[in-house]
């Protein structure tokens, strides 16, 4: 609720206390409404329920319940709800003995007038009775402040996990930096010397996955065809520069169609070439894809190992912690032949 209507709030909750208090004092006097006492009476429990209310709200539901300290909360509570009856009964029965100067009012308390074992039997029901409808009350506005806490953080959540992949987002983007694109041109020019018709090509792949990472990249879900499009352009290049990579990217067609966040999987692509730029050796990559509506398998088998404590790779990870829960699942192994591979399997929501 808009921090406006404080006011209001504070005034509501005030007279529903009033007409409750009102409640309890008639039924307690219902022949002595019309005397003064009736309304101090009447002022003292509207007084109680306004102290109890406001304790629980501004002092142990912050400083207990919101700290998720739940244990001392309740003791906390059930303490202060047992005194606040005996206190209550306590007052209660002096108004009835001594400021209505009238011993015969004692009979509104039930276990009076009843004697012996029965009449502690009486006040024990009563107490428990009184103690627990106060118990529920204290706790209905304690469920009602946690809540609003609740929702509150899970709007917050929200807020910051959606900062969080569009800052994820834009980092893979910068993947793609000025250095890189200054490099890939002057690979462009000097390719233009010696086979025009492959550089002319190899701009037109360039400004492929320029536009993908411009345009493309700015929506929520992609194509899957169109990410192994902007891979397969980013692969082809980085071989103008590094004549030793070999690739291959292979993927059923059933799953091209199918829609994923944007740059999902070229952290891996990009561990990989930096892999290879520090080795300076051969490196053979290869690229599957394969699912169906469901879900999705992404492997790759190679020469270059991977590691899992890498900085792309863990951002990755809780790129995929936000996106997808527990939803999928990343593992990283060796094979024989000193190759090695990465699996990473996506279930999708299903309607």
């Amino acid at each position: 609720m808009e921090p406006g209507y404080r006011v209001v709030r504070h005034a509501f909750l005030f007279i529903t206390l009033f007409f409750i208090s009102l409640d309890s004092a008639f039924m307690d006097n219902p022949a002595i409404y019309d005397k003064w006492e009736f309304y101090v009476y009447l002022l003292f429990i509207w007084i109680s329920y306004i102290a109890s209310v406001y304790f629980n709200l501004y002092f142990l539901i912050p400083r207990y319940l919101l700290k998720k300290k739940y244990e001392l909360y309740f003791s906390f509570v059930c303490l202060f709800v047992a005194l606040e009856v005996l206190f209550l009964f306590l007052w209660e029965f002096s108004y009835f003995y001594f400021m209505l100067d009238s011993p015969r009012h004692l009979s509104e308390f039930s276990f009076l007038t009843v004697s012996g074992h029965n009449r502690i039997l009486t006040f024990i029901l009563d107490f428990i009775s009184t103690f627990f409808l106060n118990l529920i009350a204290f706790m209905g506005g304690a469920i009602t402040v946690l809540l609003k806490s609740w929702v509150t953080g899970n709007k917050r959540k929200g807020e910051l996990e959606k900062k969080h992949l569009e800052s994820e987002l834009e980092n893979l983007k910068e993947i793609v930096n000025p250095s890189f694109l200054f490099t890939i041109l002057r690979r462009i020019r000097n390719l233009e010397e010696k086979d025009s018709c492959k550089a002319e090509k190899t701009l037109m792949q360039f400004s492929r996955m320029l536009r993908y990472q411009l345009y493309d990249c700015n929506y929520e879900l992609v194509f899957l065809n169109a990410e192994i499009r902007f891979i397969r352009n980013y692969l082809e290049l980085e071989k103008l520069h590094y004549e030793k990579l070999e690739f291959t990217i292979a993927s059923q067609e059933e799953i091209n169609s199918l829609l994923v966040p944007p740059l999902l999987f070229i952290p891996f692509i990009y561990c990989l070439v930096t892999l290879l730029e520090d080795s300076g050796q051969f490196a053979q990559i290869n690229l599957k894809f394969k699912g169906n509506r469901k879900e999705l398998y992404f492997v790759y088998t190679g020469t270059l190992s991977l590691d899992i404590s890498n900085s792309a790779i863990r951002n990755l990870k809780q790129r995929m912690d936000v996106l997808f829960g527990k939803r999928y699942s990343l593992k990283i192994s060796s094979l024989p032949e000193d190759y090695f591979q990465v699996s990473l399997y996506i279930e999708f929501h299903t309607v």
